[in-house]
């Protein structure tokens, strides 16, 4: 009888190894594994490096540009010895141009199958009134997403109609910030998909 034991545990190693077979699976589930983080990997590019920049969300960056911006306009009215400022220290320090960055809209009658992306860059009579355009940005950001939001794609690509949306913009927008005034407009970059 206690032979019979010892007969049992080659039999109960011989259980162990039947799933030797299913290890197989072992390697099927590594597989899996890896193509499901090769996927989110994916996922995580197209949607940091692709599609986050394509609507404007540069994280932080966008707000530390208009911290530099606000901090060297510190330093220029600080300065009582040029009050003009030059033509360099203009465009380092955003005097006499307002920017919206990122305005993305969905053109009229497409069903959002299309999209434009700009920046304006708003070019302003008097450089020291940037504060008020500055204050007002929300009200600006959206009446330029509700202007642009009502043209067809035709007439976002045609440049006569394009003329004629830069004189809504400007007269809109110097409405909204009176009596600050703004004597130009410029697409800074302009793309229609």
């Amino acid at each position: 009888m206690p032979e019979e034991p010892e007969e049992g545990l080659p039999e109960e190693e011989m259980e162990n190894e039947a799933p030797s077979e299913e290890s197989g699976g072992g390697s099927g589930k590594i597989v899996m594994i890896a193509v499901v983080l090769i996927a989110l990997l994916g996922a995580y590019f197209v949607a940091n490096v692709v599609v986050k920049p394509m609507m404007g969300g540069g994280g932080g960056k966008t707000s530390e540009k208009k911290e530099k911006v606000k901090e060297e306009k510190k330093d220029d009215h600080g300065d009582s010895h040029d009050s003009h400022g030059s033509a360099e220290g203009e465009t380092a320090s955003g005097d006499g141009i307002f920017r919206v960055e990122g305005i993305i809209v969905n053109p009229a009658a497409t069903g959002g199958s299309r999209f434009l992306t700009t920046t304006i860059g708003f070019e302003l009579k008097d450089p020291s009134e940037q504060h008020v355009f500055e204050s007002k940005e929300i009200k600006i950001r959206d009446a330029l997403i509700s202007i642009l939001s009502s043209k067809t794609v035709s007439e976002l690509a045609d440049l006569k109609s394009r003329e004629m949306i830069r004189k809504q913009i400007l007269k809109y927008v110097n409405q909204i910030c009176q009596p600050a005034e703004a004597e130009a407009i410029y697409f800074v970059d302009f793309v229609l998909q």
